[in-house]
């Protein structure tokens, strides 16, 4: 991490030695990473939908259990579950290890559909809800699970249908099932979101056909996170919920993509605070590949997030 400065902001041009810094970390873990129990489950139709859930060693504790859903990104053009071909396949089961193992999370980690599989907005927010209804359904059903605290961390594009999910009206019912008090079932506590670009007016020449192939066309405005936030403001309830709002950001994070946005969303927000965090020294894709590493520099942001979760509960 103390060299991420030297490779620059831009994400198109960090994004290969920021891998390649990581992957020899990662790679030397690989044994504890892939020692966390985690099973693969179904959530709906589509092949790309499909979860894995990291257990922690321990689940004997009484009350409500931490579930931690993390959404990656990947530009609504890639990613998976688990990163085929690098660091041994540890990536992104390196965020199910480090939560799992070092804070006491089930953490589940979705696939969901992308452009080349028919991916259009807003199905990042469908399939979140059908992931979410699963673990409403089903991982509910499983010894010591009658009662879930959840938590939701999108990441990146991730973190797009994380907002599209939360304030979309589209998911009106799917919001009150887990925000409404309910003393068993899933309540959400808190939402982090992890560098996210909150609208893509300064976004950069060469996004433009994944992200004209994801919204459709060339408004982008309307169904970004920033957009859905304006129109959405009146009617809304999940804002004024009691859920724990926050907004994650790396201080080497590019400007135009997603410190920017992020100020803008920032100011838009009404009603509860938005907390608001910096991981000193982290770029766009550290954070994620800088958990399960052991090194406690490198994972501290996962302490503090741990620590957020914790404080959103009563």
């Amino acid at each position: 991490m103390n060299n991420l400065s030297k490779l620059g902001r831009k994400i198109n041009q960090n994004v290969g030695p920021t891998f390649a810094t990581y992957a020899p970390l990662l790679a030397a873990r690989e044994a504890a990473i892939h020692s966390t129990r985690h099973e693969t489950f179904q959530y709906g139709d589509d092949p790309r939908q499909a979860l894995d859930v990291y257990y922690p060693k321990s689940n004997s504790s009484t009350g409500p259990k931490p579930v931690l859903m993390w959404i990656y990104g990947g530009g609504f053009t890639q990613g998976d579950k688990v990163l085929p071909g690098y660091a041994n396949g540890t990536v992104y089961g390196n965020v199910g290890h480090f939560f799992a193992t070092t804070l006491g999370f089930t953490v589940v980690v979705p696939n969901y559909r992308l452009v080349s599989d028919g991916g259009r907005f807003p199905s990042g927010g469908e399939d979140l809800a059908l992931a979410i209804a699963w673990v409403r359904d089903c991982l509910t059903k499983q010894d010591g699970y009658g009662s879930i605290n959840l938590f939701l961390m999108g990441n990146s594009a991730g973190g797009v249908h994380l907002a599209t999910y939360l304030l979309h009206r589209q998911f009106n019912s799917s919001r009150e099932s887990i925000t409404k008090h309910t003393q068993h079932g899933v309540k959400l506590r808190a939402v982090i979101f992890l560098s996210v670009p909150f609208h893509f007016e300064q976004a950069p020449k060469d996004r433009a056909e994944a992200l004209e192939g994801y919204f459709g066309g060339k408004d982008l405005m309307t169904p970004s996170p920033l957009g859905l936030l304006r129109s959405n403001k009146l009617d809304n309830a999940v804002v004024e919920s009691g859920v724990k709002f926050s907004v994650w950001t790396g201080s080497l994070d590019p400007i135009d993509e997603i410190l920017g946005p992020t100020a803008d969303f920032q100011r838009e927000w009404e009603g509860p605070s938005l907390q608001s965090f910096v991981l000193n020294g982290h770029n766009h894709m550290s954070p994620q590949l800088s958990l399960g590493t052991g090194i406690t520099q490198e994972e501290e942001w996962g302490v503090e997030v741990g620590r957020f979760c914790e404080f959103s509960c009563p």
